[in-house]
């Protein structure tokens, strides 16, 4: 029952982080792609395999990066937007909102 708990634990470990599946999908593509590509032009399995693996590596950190640069964008967007709708909330019903110091729309 072990190696099963710890194969689930990986793979929830992978879903809760950010961009991870989606990077892992292309680079899985794209090093299939890059290895079946280098193989049909040169018919040289070890630069072919090694072409794939790169290809791998490359586009799953690329994206990764990518991805997470953008999600953390959309983060911090979505606090501002929480902050700014705090402060809607408590200075509705008052003459004059509050002046809120650091959020810039």
């Amino acid at each position: 029952m072990e190696p099963a708990e710890s194969e689930s634990s990986l793979k929830d470990r992978i879903r809760r982080i950010p961009c991870m599946k989606d990077s892992y999908f292309y680079g899985i593509c794209a090093g299939i792609a890059g290895g079946l590509g280098c193989f049909m032009f040169t018919s040289r399995i070890k630069r072919s395999t090694h072409v794939g693996f790169s290809s791998f590596v490359i586009t799953t950190l690329s994206y990764w990066f990518y991805c997470r640069r953008y999600w953390e964008k959309e983060m911090e967007n979505t606090r501002l937007m929480q902050a700014l709708l705090s402060d809607r909330v408590l200075a509705d019903g008052t003459v004059e909102p509050p002046v809120t110091v650091g959020h810039s729309v």
